[in-house]
């Protein structure tokens, strides 16, 4: 698909600021296996990014790879300014996975506090900003709350404000709401959507669904008008952006 957008031959725009440069990026696994191949993308500061494409065309591999669980083959990945994994506050970037992935024997409160806990900050510093994170995802009142006692959607929401609360430039979002129903699933991608406008997030939101109205943030209901570009990325692969509405 040919890029939609101005300025930037690699789909940013004059004028604003890059936060991440992807620059002729190739993956291949020890087993030969190509997962990226001549991967270029810029994305803006702001920017929410969709990843969209069919199983096995490299969306969730680009995505560790910019977070720097992965390493690249060839080609170079900035972040920020520092190569990808190198930032040297590692807390620029929140990630969701397509699990909740939560502690089951620790409370809803725990499991937000821990990244907090592993940069070295007690509990009591650490309490304001687990209580703000969960109030965005509509949790301040489950803080007491263990796994086994929410729904899906509500652990996916504990895993979302877990990411949230070390305050990140950057959310990655690898096919979290996947295994979730219709119903749920539109209502947190509407949540998502209002957490990128408000917190000035730049998204990068990894699906495989062409109905998932965070591939372009102007298909929910509730949301304004967006402008939106789509540029293709890798083999059978497309990101598709949108930047916030202006008043």
């Amino acid at each position: 698909m040919p890029d939609q957008s101005h300025g930037h031959p690699d789909g940013g725009r004059a004028g604003q600021t890059a936060l991440i440069e992807m620059i002729d990026v190739d993956k291949e696994f020890a087993n030969g296996t190509v997962a990226v191949r001549d991967m270029s993308l810029v994305i803006n500061k702001g920017e929410f990014v969709s990843f969209l494409g069919p199983s096995g065309c490299g969306k969730s591999t680009a995505l560790k790879m910019i977070s720097g669980l992965l390493s690249v083959s060839n080609g170079s990945i900035t972040v920020n300014g520092h190569l990808a994994g190198q930032s040297p506050d590692a807390s620029d970037i929140g990630y969701v996975f397509q699990e909740a992935n939560l502690l089951p024997w620790a409370t809803v409160f725990e499991n937000v506090y821990l990244p907090l806990k592993l940069r070295g900050l007690s509990r009591k510093e650490a309490s304001a900003r687990v209580e703000e994170a969960l109030a965005m995802v509509g949790l301040a009142k489950f803080a007491k709350s263990y796994p086994r006692q929410l729904s899906g959607g509500m652990r996916m929401r504990v895993s979302i404000a877990r990411a949230m609360v070390t305050k990140p430039k950057l959310l990655l979002m690898d096919e979290p709401f996947a295994a979730l129903d219709e119903m749920t699933r539109a209502k947190l991608n509407d949540d998502v959507l209002q957490l990128w406008e408000s917190q000035g997030l730049t998204v990068i939101f990894v699906t495989h669904s062409v109905f998932d109205p965070s591939i372009c943030p102007a298909a929910s209901s509730s949301w304004p008008p967006v402008r939106a570009a789509s540029s293709t990325i890798s083999r059978s692969g497309t990101a598709i952006r949108a930047t916030p509405p202006t008043a």
